[in-house]
């Protein structure tokens, strides 16, 4: 299966089931306008964790009705907030994490807690997937928010967490291409050796069922024209028909993702990856519609795992 929109990803999320998410820190009129609008859809009951005197006029103004929510008043500082409702997920009250108005290191930080968090077995990473004009599919990119300069072991995570992820969206053998500046192998540079050494790791079977190939150029990435004026061809078909970009670290994944939706119109969702239950992470600034589109995502990569 492949996912050519958001629409598709949305229509997708509906047949899993509703799900309840919890929201910490709620009181965000972006992130109620993101609720409202998968409410509608009946893919989510929001559970609102915070100030309810703050929460309740946003939800109001916002069109989500206090009918269709459920507000749970904390008190406290946003960990607090974090922590009661990382337990609702761990008592099996919630299945989603949603960010509220918080920033990002504040919401990791909860969930990594070693006693009380949603630690997974192995490292977390943050998946992007952008629905980009003139491209045939969506298209993810990793890790944009978590890991600053990951090493090669790093890497190797972020493109299993990668490869299983796009797995459980019902891709048979994801497509993915490893970013660099070209495609050789530099000596001087690890960012391609790396690759070059992923890349042979996934030939021999080390990342299950998918096609990885790199070090690639982000043209040769994404074109098949620039694939065919460079005579390149990485024997997998991978490279101009990506499903996944990794990049070789935070800005190069981050900058080429905002990029995307400032500058050529593509519309951009997020989540976390790697943790005990989707979490919904988006920049402060996205907007309603890419909020529900990360929840039609977190649904549909968790039901596929169940």
């Amino acid at each position: 299966m492949i996912l050519k929109s958001f629409e598709e990803l949305i229509e997708l999320a509906k047949t899993k089931g509703q799900r309840r998410i919890v929201v910490p820190n709620a009181h965000d009129p972006l992130v109620i306008g993101g609720l409202k609008l998968a409410v509608d859809e009946g893919l989510v009951k929001p559970i609102l964790v915070g100030d309810a005197d703050a929460i309740r006029p946003i939800v109001e103004s916002e069109g989500l009705g206090l009918d269709r929510c459920e507000i749970v008043p904390v008190e406290g500082d946003e960990r607090d907030r974090t922590m009661a409702a990382i337990a609702m997920i761990r008592e099996g009250q919630a299945e989603i994490l949603m960010k509220g108005k918080q920033s990002t290191g504040s919401l990791l930080k909860s969930v990594l807690d070693k006693e009380h968090g949603l630690r997974g077995k192995g490292g977390l990473t943050h998946m992007a997937v952008v629905q980009i004009p003139g491209y045939p599919k969506l298209v993810g990119f990793s890790d944009g928010g978590i890991i600053l300069h990951p090493d090669l072991d790093q890497k190797r995570m972020i493109v299993s967490c990668a490869a299983d992820f796009f797995r459980s969206l019902g891709y048979e053998s994801p497509k993915i291409g490893l970013l660099a500046y070209y495609e050789g192998v530099n000596p001087k540079d690890p960012e391609t050796s790396d690759w070059a050494t992923i890349a042979q790791e996934a030939k021999e079977g080390a990342y299950g069922q998918a096609r990885i190939a790199g070090p690639l150029a982000f043209d040769l990435c994404m074109s098949p024209k620039y694939c065919e004026i460079k005579g390149f061809d990485d024997g997998q078909g991978v490279a101009g028909d990506v499903d996944v970009v990794i990049a070789p670290y935070i800005t190069a994944c981050n900058a080429t993702t905002k990029g995307l939706y400032l500058f050529a119109g593509a519309t951009a969702c997020g989540v976390v990856i790697g943790a005990n239950a989707p979490i919904v992470m988006l920049s402060r600034a996205d907007p309603p519609y890419s909020r529900l589109c990360s929840m039609a995502l977190g649904i549909v990569s968790s039901s596929n795992q169940a």
